[in-house]
């Protein structure tokens, strides 16, 4: 695994390369609160899986709540202008409630948005600073990519509530084929679309084989129209991107519900979670009664500890004694960090460290 880290130490370091990716596309860093008012996400909790928010009061009365999301705020409150675009970028905590370990979480968030009237351009550009990130992290990475427009126009005509939508697209990304059965034959939806809903789990790899694979499959015409988009997407970034795209149809929502177009997930080596999660959230911003369009991601840095930990912590230790010229040590501690080496000297070896190259001075 191949960790960027050249000129500051870990996570520092990736930060920097990340605001000069963003600034040099003109996205400016946006400063954003750690807090809402709680009713603002009780009255809008369908969106949100969160559940459990910290909440507490402020000297006026009011109940706030540590935000579980950065892009529902900035959604309903970033001011766009007629026919403007806002590029922005930031990077604050966000607070969840952990399933597994039934605690909150401060989670790390480092978050770019693209609000405004938007076309292919914008889509494409974001795609790509999303692939153009996960290389600044780590040379070993891939941008899994689908389109939900394909799974939502399969649907548009079968007579489906939206709790039972949001199951049948939670089964997909699952690949659980039996509760996609279920839920097909409870609601009554028609065997060609259910078909056509099951040949989306096993849609994964290049898109050379897996686009042309489901046109042959799908009929519907709108489902057919987002292939195109999400084939014209994937072929623009893929000309530029130095991390491997693949389409994966599976992928149905984030960690939000509110995506409902181009959506893509983020994974490097060694790391099982999705370091990157993103896509276009239109539906979102007409919740607001906003009459414009949004795409974006978050990377959840959190996880970077995970990566850090994967990496050797040293290149070179050097082990000397007592009898051992301390002058000698110390040039030769200096020579090896100027060739690009990190190194420790002592007498004995910390075994929490994971150290490349240990070195016995006396026997140099």
């Amino acid at each position: 695994m191949s960790l960027i880290y050249s000129d500051f130490n870990g996570e520092d370091n990736i930060l920097y390369k990340l605001e000069n990716l963003y600034e040099k596309y003109g996205y400016v860093k946006l400063k954003t609160s750690k807090f809402e008012k709680y009713d603002f996400y009780i009255n809008n909790k369908h969106f949100l899986n969160s559940s459990g928010m910290i909440t507490f009061t402020d000297i006026n009365g009011d109940l706030l709540a540590l935000k579980p999301d950065n892009t529902f705020s900035i959604a309903k409150s970033l001011r766009v202008g007629l026919d403007e675009i806002k590029k922005i970028y930031y990077y604050d905590d966000v607070y969840r409630f952990c399933s597994k370990t039934k605690l909150h979480e401060k989670v790390m968030q480092y978050g770019v948005e693209c609000i405004g009237h938007l076309d292919l351009y914008n889509l494409c550009e974001m795609v790509g600073l999303a692939a153009d990130s996960l290389n600044n992290i780590s040379s070993e990475s891939v941008l899994n990519i689908s389109h939900l427009g394909v799974v939502l126009s399969l649907l548009r005509n079968c007579n489906i509530d939206e709790m039972k939508q949001l199951q049948l697209l939670k089964f997909i990304e699952e690949k659980n084929v039996k509760g996609i059965k279920a839920i097909c034959s409870i609601m009554e939806i028609s065997d060609d679309v259910f078909a056509e809903v099951l040949s989306l789990i096993s849609a994964y790899g290049p898109l050379d084989i897996v686009i042309p694979k489901l046109k042959k499959q799908i009929k519907n015409a709108y489902a057919l129209k987002y292939l195109d988009e999400l084939e014209y997407i994937v072929k623009v970034v893929q000309s530029k991107a130095k991390v491997k795209i693949i389409v994966d149809m599976s992928i149905t929502s984030g960690y939000m519900n509110y995506y409902d177009g181009i959506i893509f997930k983020g994974f490097i080596r060694d790391i099982s979670n999705s370091i990157v999660v993103g896509g276009q959230y239109n539906n979102l911003m007409r919740y607001f009664d906003r009459n414009i369009s949004a795409v974006g991601f978050a990377i959840y840095l959190d996880y970077m500890e995970k990566v850090n930990n994967v990496k050797h912590n040293v290149d070179i230790f050097i082990l000397y004694n007592d009898s051992d010229d301390i002058s000698e040590v110390y040039k030769k501690v200096h020579s090896l960090i100027d060739e690009g080496n990190s190194v420790l000297a002592g007498k004995n070896i910390d075994k929490s460290l994971a150290i490349k190259q240990i070195i016995n001075f006396s026997e140099i």
